[in-house]
């Protein structure tokens, strides 16, 4: 199979937390509020993919972990396991003397998980950095095991995952300078594109531009070329969740195709993945973002209105 070609997704839709016995022996089985959760991302079946999903959500935990930013980590954590859990099918692509080292491996960065499980229950700080570092410490003794043609499918997700589950991408100025990050969202069942701008990677602090802004996302692999985002309304512009992105004839919000009777059909599917680029001007400014992998936010079996 070639790396490029457009692989059939998983869609993981409940993960059970697995029970392991710490050093007292007293056997963990975790009812906490983040059992109910369920990993809605999608999991390739190719294993570049996969690892670069891995590296992705890796980000997203060690972040939360140090922001101690439980409700993330809850999120974030549910959504590597399932991830992880595919790496047992991919040792086939590893020669015969390296699969129960990596088996181990495996192993291993499930029990980091678990332990990160309980930190985070506990709301112990220290153990929640400590059992994260140790994670991504596991993460990357596998990935050295791997085929450089497999673990080079990391570079091309430079993205990690946002607060609304969209994709990040640092935003660059004409001079090549990061100045704040993109989050942009693919909903796979109606193919609709939202898009943040933000100062900081937790797109907490909002990057407002001119509302008459038009931001083109390209696309490298697609059935079309590109889409123009343009606010939802200059009333109050909310977004999905109606919470309004105005302030001061300014917005940090942008979506497609909204009201402008164009067919995002095009968009829309599990299946769906393209390499893109992100390019606007405003207040006189240009900016761009480098090419990063935009997958779908995947809406199955969840009932999700728009």
């Amino acid at each position: 199979m070639k790396l490029h070609q457009i692989i059939p997704i998983i869609v993981i839709t409940s993960i059970t937390h697995s029970v392991f016995a710490d050093e007292t022996g007293k056997d963990h089985a975790h009812e906490s509020e983040h059992d109910s959760h369920h990993a809605s991302i999608l999991i390739p079946e190719d294993p570049a993919d996969l690892w670069a999903h891995i590296n992705a959500y890796s980000k997203a935990v060690s972040i939360a972990a140090n922001e101690n930013n439980i409700e993330a980590l809850h999120k974030e954590q549910i959504n590597l396991q399932a991830l992880i859990d595919k790496l047992d099918h991919t040792l086939e692509t590893l020669p015969e003397d390296k699969r129960t080292r990596v088996t181990g491996m495996i192993n291993n960065a499930k029990r980091a998980l678990d332990q990160l499980h309980v930190a985070t229950d506990e709301k112990n700080t220290d153990a929640m950095k400590k059992s994260a570092k140790g994670l991504t410490g596991a993460i990357l003794l596998m990935k050295s095991q791997y085929p450089k043609e497999i673990t080079s499918g990391m570079a091309e997700v430079q993205d990690d995952i946002g607060p609304h589950e969209g994709i990040l991408s640092p935003l660059k100025n004409a001079q090549g300078e990061t100045v704040g990050f993109i989050e942009l969202k693919l909903h796979d069942d109606k193919g609709d594109l939202e898009l943040w701008l933000a100062k900081d990677r937790s797109i907490t602090a909002p990057m407002d531009i001119s509302m008459s802004t038009e931001i083109l996302v390209t696309f490298a692999s697609a059935a079309r070329e590109s889409a123009t985002l343009k606010i939802r309304n200059s009333d109050k512009n909310e977004d999905e969740e109606g919470t309004p992105t105005l302030r001061d004839g300014k917005t940090n919000y942008f979506i497609f195709p909204g009201d402008s009777g164009t067919s995002a059909e095009w968009l829309m599917g599990a299946q769906f993945k393209s390499q893109v680029v992100v390019t606007f001007e405003a207040d006189g400014s240009r900016y761009t973002t480098d090419s990063f992998l935009l997958v779908p936010h995947t809406h199955a079996e969840h009932g999700h209105a728009h």
